[in-house]
């Protein structure tokens, strides 16, 4: 064994073991460099799928971010527009003070409601604005509801109204056009004048309405009807005034 020992030093020290690792060598990195593209082109499928779902995940993740942006814009739009109502109405130059009004929220546009009823004195028949533009009035009253019929509506009982100039009529709608109605065919209306409520039981004089449009109806009828248009619409509200 000493003897072996011996013989293995000295072939070190003369360097025989060089040319047989060298050899070594050139069997030993081919293989293990063939190893390693077999092993890459091996895992290359696994590595796409792998990738491809992880874009998959990240993809869905900003979907999903994007949507939540989306829907906090849409809260902070509707926030901010029901704050700019408040706004106007508080800044508004008609007899608040002076008259029993009470805000209320919007909670309904396709049955026009809004979120206040009797438990706070409002009653059917009580007038509702925006604006100071009477748009409607409550017609049934729950605890904390009311149902409103816009004065546009076809459903909505006739108000007398007048213009500015004394013209007198009855306001009807057919569902889509508010008109100002039962006008004398000599009575002289000039478009732009404003529309004005004339004073009748529950419904105040001079309560802002609309101006007015064009004429309408046969010249040969005794009576004309004139349009009246609206400044503001019930459907652009998120928060309106009701006169208890």
């Amino acid at each position: 064994l000493i003897g072996v020992v011996v013989i293995l030093a000295v072939a070190e020290q003369v360097r025989w073991f060089v040319p047989l690792n060298r050899a070594a060598e050139q069997i030993v990195v081919p293989s293990k460099q063939l190893g390693t593209h077999i092993v890459f082109a091996l895992s290359w499928p696994f590595r796409a799928l792998f990738s491809e779902f992880d874009q998959a995940s990240r993809l869905q993740e900003i979907e999903q971010a994007h949507s939540r942006a989306l829907a906090r814009i849409g809260e902070l739009e509707r926030v901010e527009k029901e704050n700019a109502d408040l706004r106007r109405l508080l800044d508004s130059t008609s007899s608040f003070q002076e008259r029993a009004y009470a805000l209320a929220s919007v909670t309904s546009y396709a049955s026009p409601a809004i979120g206040i009823g009797s438990s706070s004195g409002i009653q059917a028949g009580s007038l509702v604005f925006f604006s100071d533009t009477l748009l409607g009035v409550v017609s049934t009253v729950s605890d904390r509801q009311a149902k409103v019929v816009l004065l546009k509506q076809a459903q909505s009982s006739g108000i007398v109204a007048k213009t500015a100039s004394g013209v007198q009529g009855i306001l009807r709608s057919d569902g889509k056009v508010l008109r100002l109605e039962e006008i004398p065919r000599t009575a002289v209306v000039s478009r732009g004048e404003r529309v004005i409520t004339a004073g009748q039981e529950g419904i105040p004089e001079g309560m802002f309405i609309g101006i007015t449009g064009g004429t309408i109806g046969s010249q040969a009828a005794p009576v004309q009807a004139v349009v009246v248009d609206q400044l503001h619409s019930f459907y652009d509200a998120t928060v309106v005034e009701v006169l208890r």
